[in-house]
């Protein structure tokens, strides 16, 4: 199946590419990046086509539109409401305009919304038949499904009405770690409100069962079986993180700092997901706990703070295989260890020193190449350090990321420094 996709670059966006190239659909992706900026920064083989050249849209079988800028990247000010607005109407009618325009338009056209579209509705239980809300978000909403029904008259359209996503590498998550890893988080408001969310692995797979069940049509609410209130998020989520959770942040606090955008936080949507689950997609995360158990797998074990972290390094120009921390004072800059020979249990030697250290956990382990969490005594930071055994050049080669985002090994360096001269004799 040849399949296009629009958001392809932003997290959901990939995680659903890998699905389709694994099953070896064809893939098409339209973006607004130049090509050679796009290539570098997507991993999976596709038809590359650029937002303005729509003439050129080839016939596809099937489309999976998520495209719309950020909601919640800056406070909402009348210019980034246009924007948000606009993101998510005009390229929708745009792209519907050039698919009817081909002699064989899609089947199906999987089109995105999101919960928001319900507003603010206390303690009320929403389906896909209730109404839509007041204010921004829903209007948002509602236009943004409007601009997608004239597909219909040539293809099956399905509209997900997204919830909270949860995913260890981004998106909601991402925003909520760094102040929980530091015991600074906890309840929003009164702590009652609903929150409707779902894993990225199972929106995934529901935007795959869509495309494939000729049975899905219509609206769906693309949120987990068992909501939760936000007292229950956070308690859970923070038991997950191995933290405390004792604060309660004010709601008059995010209506001040975040002024309209503040209803992300505090608005309460118990949605309902029965109406998906009838064309018989099945959950793999029913609840919030199995979820963050997935997510955070390591809680059974000790207790830490964070995920890996590696993304913001580069690579150091001295060695095509470096993985080397880019630290940006060149003083503080940790070298490569020479060795003279390679031993062949180069990497168990590695372990057990780094192991004996304390506070450590072992991440993942392939040939030549280890992976490490580290946990400070320092408010519980973490850092992610990895190490690359190169027999070309007969180095050990490291780089870290800590949690706060630098690649400077943080608070662990000390611990980093005698790790390396005792690899080094």
């Amino acid at each position: 199946m040849k399949v296009l996709v629009t958001g392809a670059t932003g997290l959901l966006g990939k995680k659903i590419c890998l699905k389709l190239t694994e099953r070896n659909d064809e893939l098409v992706v339209i973006s607004t990046k130049s090509e050679q900026e796009f290539l570098e920064s997507f991993p999976y083989p596709c038809e590359y086509l650029r937002w303005d050249r729509l003439d050129h849209l080839p016939n596809v079988d099937a489309v999976i539109h998520l495209a719309g800028d950020n909601i919640a990247s800056q406070r909402w000010t009348s210019a980034k409401k246009k924007k948000i607005l606009k993101s998510r109407t005009e390229p929708t009618q745009k792209l519907i305009h050039a698919l009817k325009s081909k002699t064989r338009p899609p089947r199906v056209f999987v089109s995105t919304s999101a919960i928001g579209y319900y507003g603010d509705r206390s303690q009320e239980v929403l389906n896909e038949e209730s109404s839509s809300g007041k204010g921004f978000l829903p209007r948002v909403c509602k236009a943004w499904e409007e601009s997608a029904n004239s597909i219909k008259n040539t293809s099956r359209l399905v509209t997900l009405r997204v919830g909270i996503v949860l995913d260890n590498k981004g998106g909601f998550l991402a925003r909520m770690e760094p102040l929980f890893s530091i015991n600074l988080g906890g309840r929003v408001g009164s702590g009652k409100q609903w929150m409707s969310w779902i894993h990225s692995k199972d929106l995934v797979n529901l935007y795959l069962h869509c495309l494939d069940n000729d049975k899905a049509e219509g609206i769906y609410n693309a949120v987990a079986p068992e909501p939760v209130t936000n007292a229950h998020f956070t308690k859970s989520y923070a038991q997950h993180l191995g933290v405390i959770s004792a604060f309660t942040v004010p709601s008059f606090f995010f209506k001040v700092i975040l002024g309209e955008m503040s209803q992300l936080a505090l608005s309460s949507q118990n949605v309902s997901s029965k109406k998906i689950q009838q064309t018989g997609f099945q959950f793999d995360y029913h609840s919030l706990e199995v979820a963050l158990d997935d997510l955070y797998p390591w809680k059974n074990n000790e207790q830490w703070t964070s995920q890996p972290q590696m993304k913001s390094l580069k690579e150091c120009p001295n060695s095509p295989n470096c993985v080397c921390t880019k630290n940006k004072n060149p003083e503080k800059r940790m070298n490569p260890i020479p060795l003279t020979k390679i031993p062949t249990d180069m990497l168990e030697h590695i372990k057990s020193i780094v192991l004996k250290m304390g506070r450590v956990r072992l991440e993942k382990q392939e040939k030549n190449y280890v992976h490490f969490t580290f946990k400070s005594r320092i408010f519980g930071f973490t850092d992610d350090v990895e190490f690359l055994i190169d027999e070309s050049t007969k180095e050990v080669h490291f780089r870290s990321a800590s949690r706060m985002g630098y690649s400077d090994f943080g608070v662990n360096r000390k611990r980093m420094e005698k790790i390396s001269k005792a690899i080094s004799k």
